[in-house]
């Protein structure tokens, strides 16, 4: 039954979710909160790291790009604070936040293993222009839904809410404290010490 309600939702072509300028105006109030919880995210990975690579630090410079998303976030929303657009924020924050911790730790995971010394600069960045600059001509309402349509799935589908999150940053941490944590021979031959 509750196939044949999708099928002729899409036939019918019903929309159930926030039109294209509501969607980017979403994802570019949340983007703020999102980059700064991925980065402390990030943070927590790299302490739990740091025994195998001490060298690991949270470079400074991911402070600018949450500056310039926070103030692109709050002029898009100047013009219409009247029109309740808030609403839409929470949805960025839980949906687009989801599946842009999901692709960004799939990511610096994957360079942290090739080039740790930048997985932590450029994990975060790279996904976040991937995932933030096409909501600023959604917001703008210079694009059609029908894009919109395309985005929603980008912003969606990979952290799908967060159930493919969170049992993915479980394997993170706990692979970064089995792989870290103090050998017991190590343990051993310095207690006889």
């Amino acid at each position: 039954m509750g196939r044949l309600l999708v099928l002729g939702a899409m036939a019918l072509n019903i929309r159930c979710g926030p039109l294209a300028v509501e969607a980017g105006r979403g994802i570019l109030l949340s983007a703020p909160v999102v980059f700064a919880v991925t980065v402390g995210v990030l943070a927590l990975l790299l302490r739990l790291w740091r025994q195998r690579h001490p060298d690991l630090r949270l470079p400074r410079v991911l402070v600018w790009p949450g500056m310039v998303m926070l103030a692109a976030g709050l002029i898009v929303m100047m013009p219409t604070a009247a029109d309740n657009q808030l609403r839409w924020v929470r949805m960025g924050l839980w949906v687009f936040g989801s599946s842009y911790l999901t692709v960004t730790l799939v990511l610096w995971r994957v360079l942290l293993h090739l080039r740790p010394r930048s997985a932590t600069t450029w994990a975060p960045l790279s996904v976040m222009a991937f995932y933030w600059l096409p909501a600023i001509p959604l917001a703008a309402g210079w694009l059609p839904d029908s894009v919109a349509s395309g985005m929603e799935l980008v912003w969606v589908l990979p952290g799908f809410f967060g159930l493919v999150t969170a049992p993915l940053l479980l394997g993170l941490l706990v692979e970064a404290w089995l792989r870290n944590r103090p050998r017991e021979d190590k343990i051993r031959a310095d207690t006889f010490e």
